[in-house]
């Protein structure tokens, strides 16, 4: 069995990752998405994920793009120092490697985890959830054509309910709108991961611990640093 997060936000891949559980990049793992978009973008093939034309810069944060047909916000494939010109078909080469890879793993049996938003409510209740209910049918013909044996498994904050798919709830972060080790604040969850035999997964850990200790590296923070100093920002033609 494959686990792939489908976010919506970056730390369900990071809790694969944490776990052993994540073996490579998949297209939804660092982005900001929205679902209706996510599984839109599945069933085009991806065809205009990075297209050009769609693609509109943050007015605040020039760095973070987002794509106006499926509502995904990129928040670490672009720069603010450089052009959309310039960065798009590096970031494209990166995606279509990481599509090829998400489709080739999908045709095995594979279990999808979709962290339900609950930043946007329609009279009191998610509408993300409510969106989800109403295309459940569809959602899982996409879903299982790649393979019957492809399943889903929705994480929520708490209060965020339904009586048509089963959720495993999450309290949320203090001083924040989300849980950002979900897996963690679940006792079943943690027990059905942890219980889980994957080949590999103890390298996986391991290469996982050595990414987060290089994070710690200062080289990073020197570099951000002096490029803020030294460069100036892009402001591309179309914003949001």
């Amino acid at each position: 069995m494959n686990y792939i997060s489908l976010g919506f936000f970056c730390s369900v891949a990071m809790e694969l990752e944490r776990l052993g559980l994540r073996k490579e990049s998949s297209p939804f793992d660092w982005l900001i998405s929205d679902f209706k978009g996510v599984i839109q973008a599945i069933d085009d093939k991806f065809e205009d994920f990075l297209e050009y034309d769609l693609l509109f810069q943050n007015k605040e944060k020039h760095e973070i793009y987002k794509n106006s047909k499926y509502n995904v916000h990129f928040y670490h494939d672009f720069d603010k120092y450089t052009s959309l010109e310039e960065k798009l078909p590096i970031v494209k080469d990166k995606y279509n490697r990481r599509i090829a890879r998400f489709y080739d793993t999908i045709s095995k049996p594979t279990l999808f985890i979709r962290y339900i938003s609950d930043e946007e409510l329609e009279n009191g209740k998610s509408k993300e959830l409510i969106w989800i209910e109403d295309n459940y049918e569809w959602i899982m013909q996409v879903l299982k054509s790649y393979n019957a044996d492809n399943e889903i498994l929705f994480i929520a904050n708490e209060g965020v309910i339904s009586d048509k798919i089963f959720i495993y709830n999450v309290e949320k972060d203090d001083n924040d709108v989300v849980a950002r080790k979900p897996i963690e604040k679940n006792q079943e969850l943690c027990k059905f991961f942890d219980s889980i035999q994957v080949e590999g997964r103890e390298e996986n850990i391991a290469r996982y611990l050595k990414k987060e200790k290089s994070k710690k590296s200062n080289l990073k923070k020197v570099r951000k640093y002096v490029r803020k100093i030294f460069c100036k920002e892009y402001i591309h033609g179309r914003q949001y």
